[in-house]
């Protein structure tokens, strides 16, 4: 394993409760090719190199930090989440994507039904919340699976990623695809039983439930972002990723996702997908690239 991983990685899902079964499938998921990642080699390389005594030696360094940036629109989306409930407390790592997020949480912490704990909570990246699992069941059944499909599409030639148009599309299918994924994985998650936990969806409903807000306490996107920036907040612009040929002509925009839309299932891509067929994501994706080209 030493040829294959880092003591500082897996010190890392120790600190995040991983069982040493579930190190072994995280590290297999990342690198499927390679061998010596059974759960017994995991023992003997924690054990070596005493990994666990140091672990538990490491205290949680959780610090809330002013919110100055962030990195990307990701924040802007979670807004949206708000709907459905306001959480007593947003726990995240100090990445920069939740910042929006964490302020809109802060400005409306009279609002929640529990005052006795931090509207926000940040912790290291290396001692995160036990949530952090779950990204170990998203990457396995959503994520390398989607990576696997475009890996095979490029080593058969079957897309041209040098091509900035192709590589819009690949991005805005894909997005979409992944969406229908996480969903499943969503549900899937919150409906199974944790050993010595339970069920996520009766934990949430017996013990921590969400507070009900009106509408006009809950910023829009924009508004959101103004107030963050008049504050002395800053945000980074959303980067189109490729080229879009019809950039800016918002109606033939339009036209192609509604074209496109009426052509494809998302849901069946992602089932095609997990059986190991991309020559539907395929066809989605030159479909994709010839409407573009074509109501240019």
């Amino acid at each position: 394993m030493e040829s294959i991983t880092s003591i500082d990685a897996v010190k890392g899902m120790l600190l995040e409760s991983f069982t040493y079964k579930e190190i072994s499938q995280e590290l297999k998921c990342q690198y499927p090719l390679r061998g010596g990642l059974s759960e017994r080699s995991v023992r003997r390389f924690v054990k070596n190199n005493g990994i666990k005594e140091e672990a538990k030696t490491e205290q949680r360094n959780v610090v809330r930090e002013s919110i100055r940036e962030v990195g990307d629109s990701y924040g802007r989306k979670m807004l949206k989440v708000l709907s459905n409930g306001f959480w007593d407390q947003v726990r995240v790592d100090h990445g920069r994507e939740f910042y929006l997020v964490l302020f809109v949480q802060d400005k409306l912490r009279q609002t929640r039904g529990c005052s006795e704990v931090l509207p926000t909570f940040q912790t290291t990246s290396t001692n995160n919340h036990v949530i952090e699992r779950m990204s170990v069941e998203l990457n396995r059944r959503v994520i390398y699976p989607i990576k696997h499909a475009i890996v095979e599409m490029q080593e058969t030639a079957a897309i041209n990623m040098d091509c900035p148009v192709t590589v819009f599309a690949v991005s805005n299918v894909l997005m979409r695809v992944t969406e229908v994924g996480m969903n499943r994985m969503i549900i899937s998650w919150n409906n199974h039983f944790i050993p010595r936990r339970g069920v996520p969806n009766v934990l949430r409903d017996t013990r921590f439930g969400t507070t009900r807000i009106d509408t006009q306490d809950l910023p829009s996107a924009p508004s959101a972002i103004s107030l963050y920036t008049d504050q002395g907040g800053i945000l980074s612009n959303p980067s189109c990723v490729g080229n879009d040929p019809l950039q800016g002509n918002m109606a033939l925009m339009q036209q192609r996702e509604s074209e496109w839309i009426s052509s494809f299932s998302t849901s069946d891509l992602f089932g095609d997908i997990l059986h190991g067929n991309v020559s539907s994501l395929n066809n989605a994706i030159q479909f994709y690239v010839t409407l573009s080209l074509t109501l240019s």
